[in-house]
């Protein structure tokens, strides 16, 4: 078996039986499996795959263990020389899966590697980040991005700009949407940590794999669809998202920059996690007498 693609999927019932097809659909000359975990989804997800595709390994959870307990289910049922994350708003449209085992196995050296992500459009998303620090959590926690727009420096600076992702990069953290490693890396560093629920956990992965020694990659030279932010945790709504997010986030500072990191961006988010909720509730209480005005 040359690769094990594993889904971790919660209410994406619609996205996640367009990706699987596609899958089925482009990827060739490779041997493969497809593990789908289904976190106790309420959209009938399970049943959808159950009728439509039983080449699929599926295998239903009792309650929603998130991302990372998600995928460590999978994990111990893989077969494949490599594993691919993808997550279930992924649209192959080429022969994807393919390209990508073979490009590994032509870099031993590379322990995780993503490729270009197109939004629905056709343009280009951002995958290819460095690690989070200090300042990047400060600037999340104060909520500087809705403040000051996308556009600032310390953002772009994350996310290497100039830089256009219209050429390969070693970088220090890809996007967990859809990327691949070699299962001599999971047998070195052990399974994803489920202190984690949905968020971080490309950043903790990529964290682990180049302590080892490995190079983290963004490759070009296939791409694949990504539907952003239309499955996953926004199925809780946007509050519900945040704080989980916020939740992982506070975790990850914990993890690598220690409890002083930690209680410092808590201290922080129990005054701007709630009024960011505050603003959001009148946001949405002006826009409905506007329109019912």
């Amino acid at each position: 078996m040359d690769v094990s693609i594993i889904i971790v999927n919660y209410n994406s019932k619609e996205l996640l039986k367009e990706s699987i097809s596609s899958l089925l659909k482009y990827t060739r000359n490779v041997k493969y499996e497809i593990i789908v975990v289904d976190n106790n989804s309420t959209d009938g997800s399970a049943e959808m795959i159950e009728e439509n595709f039983p080449q699929v390994i599926l295998i239903k959870s009792e309650k929603n263990l998130g991302l990372f307990a998600g995928r460590n289910l999978a994990l111990k049922h893989v077969k494949g020389r490599y594993i691919l994350n993808s997550a279930p708003d992924i649209l192959l449209i080429e022969n994807s899966i393919y390209e990508m085992v073979k490009f590994m196995d032509e870099h031993p050296e590379i322990g995780m590697m993503g490729p270009q992500l197109l939004n629905s459009d056709g343009t280009i998303q951002e995958s290819g980040a460095r690690f989070i620090d200090l300042l990047d959590g400060l600037w999340n926690f104060l909520m500087l991005n809705g403040l000051v727009g996308l556009n600032n420096p310390v953002r772009l600076r994350h996310h290497y700009y100039p830089w256009d992702r219209t050429t390969d990069k070693e970088c220090d953290v890809v996007s967990g949407s859809f990327y691949i490693f070699p299962k001599s890396v999971l047998e070195k560093i052990g399974y994803y940590d489920e202190n984690f629920f949905v968020y971080c956990d490309e950043e903790d992965w990529a964290q682990r794999i180049k302590r080892l020694g490995y190079k983290v990659y963004y490759w070009t030279g296939t791409k694949v669809i990504h539907y952003h932010a239309k499955g996953g945790t926004h199925a809780l709504g946007r509050d519900k998202a945040d704080l989980v997010y916020f939740n992982d986030l506070l975790y990850y500072y914990k993890k690598y920059y220690g409890i002083i990191a930690y209680l410092m961006f808590k201290f922080i988010s129990w005054f701007t996690l709630p009024m960011l909720f505050l603003f959001r509730k009148f946001k949405n209480f002006l826009l409905t007498k506007i329109f019912n005005a």
